[in-house]
């Protein structure tokens, strides 16, 4: 999301004074002395945080604030004012619903890090919107009574067993080879890894099933990729980049859906890159709320990866460093119990179905 801040106020000096401020912020600084030009602005942009001057003679600044926030709700307001204005300050408050004021001459340090700490406000407002609707979405179509979980991987032993998902495995793991040599090896090596963690914490065969078909398809996503993103270094990257990196996850998941319908596999492969802790993408959902193939395969690929970089002791340990931030702990502590205690994993029955999926 670029950041736009948009500053109302006729003097040059202040514009100036603002664009210095802001600079560091890479953030696109909208400026005009006009209301009627302000208000376009909030129509035609997603502006997040707006600083308004509230001495003016010729204006009602306060009603614009009234305005710009039947547009963005969310839309975070900065007032200058003096101590003279006792009035109107106390009405923008009230009626423009503003977040922060500053009294002239104000000070640069506390103007630069109130403008910072609103914009956190902003994008934090954002992200929990964008996790309500997601799970609104799912759970107007699961039913809200029904768990979360046991519900995206059921109902969908049809579509399994049928040949789509393995066509789709064959087609796009050889084009993705031809692109990202490993790449098939490595999907296989990621299921093996998931569907044994995926035993280990007593899930059924329906879900182990599953969760190893996503995990084989989780990277198809990549295929939309440019070369430039695909094998060079991430620092290079512009934000255009960045985006349709993000994307991938997505891209791969829209290719599984069902006619226009998310089912588990497809939502796995959504999911797969979010972080415990919200960070993660496309949509920053947060431990529970993250399908538990998604988490399983999240911390079975990054191992995978990790151990061919730098052998399987030092990937678990550098994993277990980001324990509750990137992975679920549950699902890194069954990892490393699979890992370190083979055994652990069930019966002979469940490891000859795991097996079974990667012939």
């Amino acid at each position: 999301m670029s950041t736009t801040i948009l500053l109302l106020d006729e003097e040059q000096k202040m514009f100036k004074a603002i664009n210095r401020l802001v600079r560091p912020l890479d953030a696109v600084l909208l400026a005009t002395g006009s209301i009627e030009r302000a208000l376009q602005f909030c129509k035609d942009q997603e502006v997040q945080v707006v600083i308004a001057d509230l001495n003016r003679e010729d204006a009602d600044v306060n009603q614009f604030l009234i305005a710009a926030a039947d547009i963005n709700p969310k839309m975070r307001k900065i007032v200058l004012t003096s101590y003279a204005d006792l009035e109107p300050t106390i009405a923008a408050i009230n009626d423009g619903k503003i977040n922060r004021y500053f009294t002239k001459p104000w000070d640069v340090d506390e103007l630069r890090e109130a403008i910072v700490e609103e914009l956190d406000t902003y994008h934090a407002q954002v992200q929990d919107a964008q996790e309500k609707r997601v799970l609104g979405r799912l759970n107007e179509k699961m039913g809200e009574k029904v768990d979360f979980t046991s519900k995206l991987l059921d109902g969908t032993t049809e579509l399994l067993s049928a040949s789509r998902f393995r066509t789709s495995i064959n087609i796009h793991a050889a084009l993705l080879e031809q692109r990202l040599p490993g790449s098939s090896q490595f999907a296989k090596q990621t299921a093996k890894t998931a569907g044994r963690i995926a035993t280990y914490l007593g899930l059924s065969l329906k879900e182990r099933e599953q969760i190893m078909l996503a995990a084989e398809l989780h990277q198809i996503g990549l295929l939309g990729l440019s070369d430039k993103v695909l094998h060079g270094d991430p620092d290079t990257w512009t934000d255009a980049d960045e985006a349709a990196f993000t994307a991938y996850p997505a891209v791969g998941a829209d290719a599984l859906m069902e006619d226009g319908e998310e089912n588990a596999v497809s939502l796995m492969v959504r999911h797969h890159r979010e972080d415990n802790d919200g960070g993660g993408f496309p949509l920053q959902l947060v431990a529970q709320y993250i399908p538990i193939g998604a988490r399983i395969i999240r911390v079975a690929a990054d191992f995978e990866s990790g151990a061919s970089e730098m052998g399987a002791s030092v990937a678990m340990l550098e994993m277990l460093k980001d324990n509750g931030e990137l992975y679920d702990p549950e699902v890194l502590a069954a990892l490393t119990e699979t890992k370190l205690n083979p055994g652990a994993v069930a019966s002979p029955d469940n490891a000859n179905e795991v097996t079974q999926w990667q012939s």
